[in-house]
């Protein structure tokens, strides 16, 4: 009911302790709940939640007992039985296990030296930062060496494509990008083409892709030639998911232009056909991931000079 109220803009912050703290002792103590149950029974919890954007900090510390220790004395409690400090070392095993199921981004905090300060001004910067900072924070530009394991995650969605969609309604579907071109350093993405009929429905192809796997841009966010989709897949609330990829909608190209092939698909078999271009593409990238790994506008407006030069060579057929 709070959330359901609460108005989006938010002017305000609250800490709670209790989305860890209190079940996974209940549970563990109270009922023995497995890994899973209480994965589940966390992540129920925080769907509540979820409009008010919450961050998740988890403390850690090395040794368990001395910190148990500290606390008692601290308390004027007696100290920790041998029973309790290894309930302690359980929870934090199962804390950590937990997190790696937990639906929402979390930062992970070493307290073992007791440096609060640092600590406490880094949380700041987190739990402070716009959407785009945390959206550059999760999704960075990520560049790997070849892996011909990304033609068979094309091939996979291809087929998938044509399920959902419907081949009456698909001119072609086509692999484009760096993970096309076999050798090329490239961020672990598939992008793909997916060329449509004039007459497709479009809406129909939206509902058809409407599962919780895809995420539909539309105009303002992306501007493509007609009919102005995309759709990425991959991209989870706490990062990347380990097949990513870009779907680019569009159709086909007008025989009445003499050039019935997109400019990508034109770069992408140039890069193939010239493997020393391909190489000099490589090293720019490895130059701009180092100055734009948090920037993926700006990353890929780096490039585009060479793409356009490249591409316009492909296109009249010409040599670097």
């Amino acid at each position: 009911m709070f959330s359901q109220k609460t108005n989006k803009q938010t002017d305000f912050l609250i800490f709670d302790g209790s989305l860890f703290h209190h079940p996974i002792n209940d549970l563990m103590r109270n009922y023995g709940a497995t890994r899973d149950q209480i994965a589940f029974h966390v992540n129920t919890l925080t769907e509540s939640v979820i409009s008010l954007n919450p961050q998740v900090v988890y403390l850690w510390v090395d040794n368990t007992a001395e910190r148990l220790h500290k606390a008692h004395i601290s308390r004027n409690q007696p100290l920790p039985s041998k029973e309790k400090i290894q309930f302690w070392e359980d929870r934090k095993q199962m804390d950590l296990a937990v997190l790696k199921q937990l639906m929402l981004s979390y930062d992970f905090y070493d307290i073992s030296q007791e440096n609060w300060d640092s600590t406490i001004d880094a949380m700041l910067v987190r739990i402070l930062e716009t959407d785009k900072e945390q959206q550059a924070r999760i999704y960075p530009i990520i560049l790997s060496e070849y892996n011909p394991v990304w033609m068979e995650w094309f091939e996979e969605e291809k087929i998938n494509l044509e399920r959902l969609i419907g081949v009456e309604s698909i001119t072609r579907i086509s692999h484009f990008g760096s993970t096309s071109v076999p050798g090329l350093v490239a961020k672990p993405t598939v992008d793909i083409l997916l060329e449509i009929k004039e007459d497709a429905n479009v809406s129909k192809l939206i509902d058809a892709l409407s599962s919780p796997e895809y995420i539909c841009l539309s105009p303002p966010d992306i501007p493509t030639p007609p009919p102005h989709l995309m759709f990425l897949k991959g991209y989870k609330r706490t990062g990347f998911a380990e097949k990513v990829y870009h779907i680019h909608v569009r159709y086909p190209r007008d025989s009445a232009n003499h050039d019935m092939i997109w400019d990508e698909l034109h770069f992408r078999d140039y890069l193939i056909a010239h493997p020393k271009t391909a190489a000099e593409y490589a090293t720019l990238k490895r130059k701009l991931h180092k100055e734009y790994e948090y920037d993926r506008d700006g990353y890929t407006l780096a490039k585009g000079e060479f793409i356009r030069e490249v591409t316009e060579k492909a296109r009249k057929g010409g040599t670097i």
